[in-house]
């Protein structure tokens, strides 16, 4: 019921991230607003993490999105502390 596309765009920007590691071209291109011009980035980081899976569950009140921000955080604790899964 909640198809907004959330956990795509987060696959998708680990894609891209690592599409740029590999030395594949980003299909990205600059942009600007009125008064404010963007570049895009992306940016190296070290360990490469990955999310596969869903551990969405529909008893226990979990959207895909939730259950994808609960493995992010525990994501983000490892990068933090430098730790590889």
């Amino acid at each position: 019921p909640n198809s907004g596309g959330k956990t795509v765009i987060l696959k998708l920007l680990g894609l891209v991230a690592l599409m740029s590691r590999a030395g594949i071209p980003v299909p990205a291109s600059p942009s600007s607003t009125s008064d404010v011009e963007y570049e895009p980035r992306v940016d190296f980081f070290d360990p490469v993490l990955a999310d596969i899976g869903d551990i969405q569950s529909v008893d226990g009140d979990l959207s895909t999105f939730s259950g994808h921000m609960l493995v992010c955080r525990e994501v983000l604790s490892l990068a933090k502390s430098g730790k590889n899964a």
